[in-house]
């Protein structure tokens, strides 16, 4: 089986193969660079849904590959207030498959940057701890939690998520 991710990103890439082993015999797992079709950092789920969809059509269009997964980062209000939100979307061919999460909270200075200036979040987290390109590194959920978690394990849960119709057929069915 082949599994073309719709992302040049390491941690991403990382993430599909950690988990594709998992569930997959004899998987093989490559990054594509791909557009997503939306802003560099999305402002609500529905937007960061749209560049996970765009992302995993686009990466099994380009290859050929048996699925096509793509993994987009954004951010959305709830409450008031700004979460991260990160979504997976998996293109078979016939389907697509999506799973979700990752609502952490983000600091009112880190959303103005995003929402009002435009800034993504890797820049907005690599400007304000003065680290080089966090979000190929611990991402900034392994900023704000201090290790305790970061991106490439938020992925990896969010693409478990987005397979568990093909875990679970069964329970949906």
């Amino acid at each position: 089986m082949k599994i073309a991710v719709g992302s040049r990103n390491p941690l991403k890439i990382e993430a599909v193969r950690n988990v594709a082993a998992r569930v997959f015999d004899g998987v093989t797992v490559e990054g594509v660079a791909v557009d997503s079709g939306v802003r560099g950092n999305p402002l609500t789920d529905a937007e960061t849904i749209a560049g996970a969809v765009a992302r995993a059509r686009a990466a099994r269009e380009k290859t050929g590959a048996d699925l096509g997964v793509g993994l987009e980062g954004g951010i959305t209000r709830v409450e008031g207030s700004c979460y991260t939100c990160v979504w997976c979307a998996i293109d078979d061919g016939g389907r697509v498959l999506k799973g979700g999460g990752v609502h952490v909270p983000v600091p009112d200075r880190v959303a103005a940057m995003i929402a009002d200036e435009g800034v993504e979040m890797g820049a907005a987290m690599d400007l304000l701890t003065s680290m080089r390109d966090t979000k190929r590194k611990m991402g900034f959920e392994g900023i704000v939690t201090r290790g305790l978690v970061d991106r490439r394990g938020s992925f990896e849960s969010v693409v478990a998520y987005a397979l568990s119709r093909i875990l679970s057929p069964h329970l949906y069915d």
